[in-house]
């Protein structure tokens, strides 16, 4: 009688500790337990990206997204600045002893920077999710990734923060650290790719022949060079633009192209630190993964790319540097820019080439360029005379401003709206821009502004796609985003990217810009476009010299944060109105400002760069 007591017992406790939930954080494992009993605790609206929890309805528990909580999201942000001025202190130690230099921060931040402020943020993130899931037994977490990533350089990195396999293993590793009780299981699947499928991108012949052409015209002209040149690489102007700055900088006929390093040297890899299990700080749980997670440009190719980058066509002691790209996600360049900078004090001026930068309350990406930039030329005017921004143009739209319309009898024109569209999972944190779990919510708000249209305006209206399908995009989602706008809609018009900005913008008689640091919106202001812009800013938080723009654009029927509102105002107003109205002089005058303000319009481009990059130092 005691032995079948005994038996019963264990086989009681036995049925305690069967798992009953399960941690889902991926649409990769979502598919598995579409149809099974057990209670699904889902992560992050990422698990919905082929629109699968419809079938899960009763048996989930959805976690909110920490970041859509405002004032939670500005006091990450804040911890996590502090945080990368501890460790990047720490990583600039371990990087000197690993090379066996004794090279200063600035050096090193230069390279190492965005990664580190992406891998902390993303990392954060699922901190977050995790503290919010209770610790129990009856709770397993699927590892759907058993051999660990680790980045090539800085720009494999951010691809990788946007994959399904990378935020996957920072929640086992979370989960490992905060929630002791919580099973990690080993996912039991068919064959899973270590990397996430590419999406299909069209293929153009013209595209292809025009890089080709370029390239060829680089390689050639690369043998053209001067002691005292003023190096431009990637300024964000046209080809044929970009070599005519060259000749009026340089009195050089070239351009500067990158060039890809490549190299198979195999992993050296340990965990340098080791983690209290019992300290549940984010600073302790992130060190040891942290180091282990540099990128191998930064450690065990960081000398080779040196060697390579000495080699490269550039110019040897270069005074000035000017790019608008290259010193964000170019490893090969980024050391080649601290070598400069270090041996010859070469000055760094970026420019900027989109919006965000005179709007953002706070911003991360503003955050590294301000540390690491000697000058920030912005399109706008500068409101902070004590940082090193500087008041420049719209460089983009002042080239190659939009088309006006001229015809506006035309029948066939069109109201636009500009949707922006983020990544999956959040690596930079910017004050103003939403995140993927509020995006379907603000499509549901949209809805509302299209079905008040009148039925013959709203025939007119084509909604602009955020997704992207180039090369490297980390917001590859049209198919989620086609999805989910035809869920709302029986029929809409809509359009991706692949239909050129220039040819959209020139059917519209008005663009409804959607997100309010959107640099269509810097376009469209410096070309003089008619425009309305449509956001909440409680979800998109502005700066106050922004919101005190915004607040007058209001009182003028330019901006909204009323869907009802902005329907009754071009349900009053047909295309010829628009026209009218937008070309009066009270709102040219508030045009004007705003041009001044944000994104002035410049006459002669070239020559004011030319006059920027000449001045001394």
């Amino acid at each position: 009688m005691k032995e079948i007591l005994k038996n019963l017992m264990v086989n009681i406790k036995k049925k305690k500790s069967i798992t009953n939930q399960v941690i889902i954080t991926s649409p990769i494992e979502l598919k598995k337990y579409a149809r099974g009993s057990k209670k699904t605790i889902i992560t992050g609206a990422w698990c919905d990206e082929n629109l699968e929890l419809e079938k899960l309805k009763k048996r989930i528990q959805l976690i909110e997204h920490p970041f859509e909580n405002k004032k939670i999201k500005k006091k990450s942000y804040l911890k996590i600045i502090q945080l990368y001025k501890l460790l990047l202190l720490e990583i600039v130690k371990f990087l000197n002893k690993q090379h066996n230099v004794k090279y200063s921060s600035n050096y090193w931040e230069q390279i190492i920077g965005i990664w580190l402020l992406e891998f902390l943020i993303v990392s954060y993130e699922k901190f977050l999710i995790i503290k919010k899931i209770k610790n129990s037994s009856k709770i397993e977490i699927n590892n759907i990734n058993q051999d660990s990533l680790i980045a090539r350089d800085t720009l494999h990195a951010n691809n990788m923060n946007t994959s399904h396999h990378f935020n996957n293993e920072l929640f086992c590793y979370f989960v490992s650290n905060l929630k002791n009780k919580i099973k990690i299981v080993n996912f039991a699947s068919k064959k899973i790719n270590k990397d996430e499928k590419n999406p299909k991108i069209n293929f153009s012949i013209k595209i292809f022949v025009k890089k080709k052409i370029i390239n060829f015209f680089s390689s050639v002209s690369a043998i053209l060079k001067k002691k005292d040149e003023i190096f431009i690489i990637k300024p964000y102007l046209p080809f044929l633009k970009e070599i005519f700055l060259q000749l009026k900088v340089n009195k050089l006929f070239k351009t500067n192209r990158t060039y890809s390093f490549t190299n198979y040297s195999e992993l050296n890899r340990k965990i340098f630190f080791s983690n209290n299990k019992k300290n549940k700080s984010f600073l302790k749980i992130i060190r040891p993964i942290l180091f282990k997670n540099l990128p191998k440009s930064f450690l065990e190719d960081y000398k080779e790319i040196l060697k390579f980058s000495e080699k490269l066509p550039w110019a040897k002691k270069p005074k000035k540097i000017f790019t608008a790209a290259s010193n964000l996600y170019d490893d090969t360049f980024k050391i080649w820019l601290a070598e400069k900078r270090k041996d010859f004090k070469a000055k760094l001026i970026y420019c900027c080439h989109g919006g965000g930068f005179q709007t953002h309350s706070y911003s991360s990406l503003s955050f590294f360029l301000k540390k690491t930039c000697d000058k920030i030329l912005v399109w706008g005017e500068n409101k902070n005379k004590k940082n090193n921004f500087k008041t420049f143009f719209n460089i983009k739209s002042s080239f190659k401003p939009f088309k006006k319309i001229t015809n506006y009898k035309e029948k066939r024109l069109q109201i636009l709206i500009i949707q922006d569209f983020p990544a999956l999972y959040t690596s930079s944190l910017f004050s103003s821009y939403l995140h993927f779990s509020e995006h379907r919510s603000y499509i549901k708000k949209q809805k509302i502004f299209i079905r008040g249209l009148k039925k013959n305006i709203r025939k007119q209206v084509v909604v602009r796609l955020g997704s992207s399908n180039a090369p490297g995009s980390n917001n590859n989602l049209i198919h989620y985003e086609k999805n989910i706008w035809n869920l709302e809609f029986k029929k809409i018009n809509l359009e991706t990217r692949e239909t050129s900005i220039y040819d959209s913008v020139k059917r519209s008689y008005i663009v409804i810009i959607t997100q309010v640091s959107s640099t269509t919106l810097l376009e469209c202001i410096t070309s003089n476009i008619p425009f309305l812009i449509f956001a909440d800013l409680k979800k998109q938080s502005v700066n106050k010299e922004f919101k005190k723009i915004l607040n007058y654009l209001k009182k003028n029927n330019i901006f909204f944060e009323s869907p009802i509102k902005m329907s009754n105002f071009l349900n009053n107003n047909n295309v010829v109105n628009v026209h009218d109205w937008w070309r009066s002089k009270k709102i040219q005058k508030i045009v004007n400002i705003l041009s001044n303000s944000l994104a002035i319009y410049e006459n002669n481009p070239t020559e004011k760069i030319v006059k920027e990059l000449k001045l001394r130092a």
